[in-house]
C-alpha cells in the first residue's frame, strides 16, 4: 500500500511541475530580484494548484454540483460565453467549459480536458472574469 500511494503522489507532483513549467512558463521568466521571483512563485503555486484541481475534479467528481466547488460568478461567466447553451450545474460541465475556452473538444476517447487545455482555458477565464468584475462595478448588477 505504501508503494502505491508514493507512486500516486509522485505522479501528482510531476503533473504539477508540468503545469508550472509548460503551462505557466515558470522556467522561461527573466525575473531578477528575489522579491519578484517570490511574488511570481506565489501566483504560479495558486494557479498551478487550481489547474491540477480542475483536472482531478473532472476525473473523480464530474457529477457533483458545480456550486459546491465554484463561485457563482465563474459559472455565470462561463454560461454567458459558452458556445453551446448548456447548464453548467455539474463539476464536469464546468471543467469542460473551461477546457473549451482552451480549445478542447470532447470525444468518446477523451471526454474531459487535460491539463494543457485547462491552463489555456484558465488564462482566458481570468481575463473574462476581470472584464466581468469591471462591468459589474461600472454598471451594477441590474
Amino acid at each position: 500500500v505504501w508503494r502505491w500511494s508514493c507512486n500516486a503522489l509522485r505522479w501528482t507532483i510531476e503533473r504539477y511541475h508540468y503545469i508550472l513549467k509548460s503551462g505557466l512558463g515558470a522556467e522561461r521568466t527573466q525575473l531578477q530580484s528575489a522579491r519578484t521571483i517570490g511574488y511570481a512563485l506565489e501566483l504560479w503555486a495558486v494557479v498551478g494548484w487550481w489547474v491540477l484541481l480542475l483536472y482531478r475534479l473532472g476525473q473523480i467528481a464530474p457529477e457533483e454540483p458545480a456550486a459546491t466547488f465554484f463561485e457563482t460568478d465563474i459559472i455565470e461567466v462561463l454560461e454567458a460565453t459558452a458556445l453551446k447553451k448548456t447548464s453548467l450545474s455539474t463539476v464536469g460541465n464546468v471543467v469542460k467549459a473551461i477546457g473549451r475556452l482552451g480549445g478542447f473538444r470532447p470525444t468518446k476517447k477523451q471526454p474531459m480536458p487535460g491539463e494543457k487545455m485547462l491552463w489555456t482555458g484558465v488564462r482566458l477565464l481570468a481575463a473574462q472574469m476581470k472584464a466581468y468584475q469591471a462591468a459589474k462595478e461600472r454598471y451594477g448588477t441590474g
